[in-house]
């Protein structure tokens, strides 16, 4: 059986989201091509010169949505596997509107997440 291509999504190439998602592709690279894709138009300064990320142009407004999608659609064509960094639209949000039947793994890594699951019930 070949490795597997996981992709792992980030929502802001720009932010320290984006060492989330260089430390799970660490982890991950045991398994498999693992490939980091982000939108925005510059990376964290402390992740530049580093491992490669692909840039995606993120969206403007929201009515840029389904075009942002179509661009991560096509960017993560190959991947077996979709890693999606915490529960953003870009993200997650994202990813699950394009893994067609792939599956897509939400890494939530902040615990104001968990308080928000308990004031909305």
């Amino acid at each position: 059986m070949n490795a597997p291509r996981i992709a792992i999504v980030g929502h802001d190439a720009a932010r320290n989201s984006l060492g989330r998602a260089l430390v799970l592709a660490d982890l991950l690279d045991p398994l498999g091509e693992v490939r980091i894709f982000s939108f925005g138009d510059r990376l964290w300064p402390p992740a530049q010169g580093g491992r490669p990320v692909e840039l995606l142009e993120a969206p403007r407004t929201t009515a840029g949505l389904p075009a942002a999608a179509g661009r991560l659609r096509a960017a993560i064509r190959n991947a077996d596997l979709i890693v999606a960094v915490t529960p953003r639209v870009l993200s997650y949000g994202l990813a699950a509107m394009v893994r067609g039947g792939r599956p897509l793994v939400l890494d939530v890594d902040d615990l104001e997440h968990l308080f928000t699951r308990r004031r909305l019930g």
